[in-house]
């Protein structure tokens, strides 16, 4: 029996991993749960609480691959490609301090030791081998180095596919996405943008100060203020826009206020529910100190965000991705039995390899599936489904005893880069997401002991769902 046992002004709550049921607990129950996860021994009337208990909490295993083989995955798999990332370039005009990718002037985004752009006849070939493999494809992202240094290539790219549309040759015309640093957005390129309608997700670092401090151009110089008009002349063309946001230590110890910045961007651009995320140091850059003020600035925006859901102002509901997606898959029982859509995705480097999602493509270890050269073979197939295995939670050693699987999303690419294995968890999200989890179900446990609040939340939250926009085209 599996749970996990909260306490907050004298409510007890027991937490269900395996159902994502939560519990509001009376003294009996709490004394013999407690018994129990101390391993002493019980009475005869405590064994038939034990019963009960067991009864509610115990349910069919969620997340669980033992009824697929092989074939049936991969066959299953093919079906659809929720996102192919073309990475045109691995070039880019900025130099941020945190970047993931090795960025200065020597190594090149990817650990490649020089820039390289993709040709139009490896992209012509590449979607061709996936197009040929996958019933569909649903949206292609554009991603980097900076992709619009190559707008003339991506122009030409959603050409060919248009053309394979309009054709017959492919039954559905997938959405076009695109990740950029949003500093070189001219009319050319917001003009492609409108032919295909694109989602743009720009990534922006709070205001020009915090912005200024990490994200700057080759040049030395901040890139906020170039960044902030771009954004607002996509919205004045009505694109959609995302923002996504990166917190660094130095920044959290700055007090990096998650509310706020999530209600700046509204105010400021009319964009709600940004990807913020704290950057991908080793963990031991992330010292406890900070790390429990990181905890901390998220559980405070998602205290204030829930308050104002309860009472059904909207309008002062700021909304972030973490807390949204956490919120979602509990309300909604939405287990989630991968760490990450790694495998059920698919990234082309510049020179033509095929790999499970654009945070894997590294030339000094290479996660590659195959290539423009090989084709999608069996071969290919059979790295595929080897490398969907590791994604499963219950296949993963800590995942799978970790009461916070349920709604925990993380990041195979982040893993890697971060501790150098896929079967690594990268300690500063998996204690963030448990202690955003931890502060969503004390609040909806105490809302669910009154019926009248809790239905009055769950039709506040269906309202506020129905307003923010839709899945970032980010890792």
């Amino acid at each position: 029996m599996e749970f996990k046992l909260f306490k907050r002004n004298g409510i007890n709550v027991c937490y269900s991993p395996v159902t994502m049921d939560f519990y509001l607990l009376d003294t009996k129950t709490l004394l013999v749960m407690k018994k129990i996860q101390r391993r002493e021994k019980l009475s005869k009337e405590e064994k038939i609480k034990e019963k009960e208990i067991e009864n509610t909490l115990i349910a069919p295993v969620r997340g669980s691959i033992s009824s697929f083989d092989i074939e049936a995955r991969t066959a299953n798999y093919l079906q659809v490609l929720s996102r192919l990332t073309l990475i045109v370039t691995n070039d880019c005009n900025m130099r941020c301090k945190y970047c993931y990718e090795s960025m200065n002037d020597v190594k090149y985004k990817f650990n490649f030791s020089s820039t390289m752009g993709m040709s139009l006849d490896t992209a012509k070939k590449a979607l061709d081998d996936y197009f040929r493999v996958y019933k569909r494809i649903q949206t292609i992202m554009f991603f980097g180095g900076e992709p619009t240094l190559k707008a003339n290539l991506i122009k030409d790219i959603c050409a060919y596919i248009n053309d394979k549309y309009t054709s017959g040759t492919i039954e559905q015309m997938p959405s076009f996405g695109i990740i950029t640093n949003g500093t070189i957005l001219n009319n050319h390129i917001i003009d492609i943008f409108l032919k295909y309608e694109f989602q743009v997700t720009v990534s922006l670092d709070g205001g020009k100060d915090d912005h200024d401090r990490y994200r700057i151009l080759r040049n030395g110089m901040g890139s906020y203020t170039k960044v902030a008009e771009n954004i607002k002349k996509l919205k004045e063309r009505n694109i959609p826009v995302m923002i996504q946001s990166t917190i660094t230590p130095e920044s959290v110890k700055v007090d990096r206020d998650v509310y706020e910045l999530s209600k700046q961007y509204l105010n400021k651009f009319g964009i709600s529910n940004p990807h913020i995320v704290p950057a991908q140091f080793s963990d031991d850059v992330w010292s406890r100190e900070v790390s429990e003020l990181l905890q901390n600035e998220f559980t405070e925006g998602i205290q204030k965000n829930l308050d104002a859901i309860e009472a059904g102002n909207l309008d002062t509901v700021y909304p972030f991705s973490y807390m949204i997606s956490i919120l979602g898959a509990l309300v909604s029982k939405d287990y989630k039995g991968i760490r990450c859509p790694a495998g059920f995705e698919a990234a082309i480097s510049p020179e033509g390899k095929y790999y499970p999602c654009f945070m894997l493509v590294d030339e000094t270890y290479d996660f590659s599936f195959g290539s423009v050269s090989t084709g999608i073979d069996s071969n290919h197939l059979k790295k595929m489904d080897s490398f969907i295995m590791r994604n499963f939670k219950s296949l993963n050693t800590e995942c799978s005893t970790c009461w916070a699987r349920g709604f925990c999303t993380g990041c195979l690419g982040a893993s890697y880069k971060t501790g150098n294995s896929l079967d690594f968890n990268y300690q500063i999200t998996c204690n963030l997401t448990k202690q955003m989890g931890e502060e969503i179900i004390l609040y909806l446990s105490e809302l669910s002991s009154v019926p009248e609040r809790w239905n009055c939340f769950v039709e506040n939250f269906k309202r506020l769902n129905a307003t923010v926009p839709g899945k970032n085209e980010t890792c």
